[in-house]
């Protein structure tokens, strides 16, 4: 894979550039002509810049050669991408689609290009363009229908990967001892009591039960999946499994 210089930003994505990270995707003399961009998955939280680019040729670009690419580059805003880079998540998410997003047992887009450069905690990504996927609204929720094919997708994934030991093999996945655990742990106790003031009515007796004993346990010294604890998520009668 070709090695480019990483855009400032979706704004400084030029034809030539895509091009090069489209490689042997295009047909020999064809070149990307003109982008035309929309900013997409704009908002506070994101860590990514994300765009749509709809490609233009010039010469015929073969059969291969994609009608609209995801570009998706690091954030601008200094605080989210330190955050980023110390939790490793642009690292993972290239390593992800690079290496095992292929096999994962669900439909990923496919990457035409994944660069990161752990110097600057940079990369770059141009994803295939799913057209007949929706982008969900983080504000305005999901269907039933949808969040039923969300989990049962989630299912197919782990599932495949569960205790695989091709989970060692990418020294881009986080060990047990990585700081993204403590961060993730920490979230969790402190923001749990708010989180049931606010939503308990929305969930299952069950669930809310199995969340307090895991932080009960995650606060002590023990360590382990432990039989109390499993005790603890058992069904009883009147709760929904």
């Amino acid at each position: 894979m070709t090695v480019l210089r990483i855009p400032a930003g979706v704004n400084s994505v030029t034809p030539d550039w895509l091009t090069a990270a489209l490689g042997t995707v295009l047909a020999p003399g064809s070149r990307v002509r003109a982008v035309d961009s929309t900013r997409i998955g704009e908002g506070s939280g994101f860590l990514g810049e994300l765009a749509r680019m709809k490609l233009a040729y010039e010469g015929d670009p073969g059969p291969a050669a994609p009608a609209s690419v995801i570009v998706k580059l690091p954030t601008r805003v200094a605080e989210a991408r330190g955050m980023a880079a110390v939790l490793g998540f642009y690292e993972r998410e290239v390593g992800f689609y690079r290496d095992i997003g292929y096999a994962v047992g669900v439909r990923t887009p496919k990457p035409y290009y994944a660069l990161f450069e752990p110097a600057e905690a940079d990369f770059a990504l141009v994803l295939e363009d799913v057209t007949t996927a929706q982008v969900g609204d983080q504000l305005a929720s999901c269907s039933i229908e949808q969040a039923k094919l969300a989990v049962t997708t989630l299912g197919q994934l782990h599932g495949k990967w569960w205790q695989s030991a091709q989970l060692t093999k990418y020294a881009w996945l986080p060990s047990r001892g990585h700081p993204f655990y403590q961060v993730l742990k920490f979230g969790f106790v402190q923001n749990l009591p708010q989180f049931t003031e606010n939503w308990a009515h929305r969930f299952d007796p069950l669930v809310l039960r199995c969340a307090r004993g895991w932080r009960r346990s995650s606060t002590s010294t023990s360590t382990g999946c432990s039989t109390a604890r499993l005790r603890s998520c058992t069904p009883t009668s009147g709760s929904t499994t």
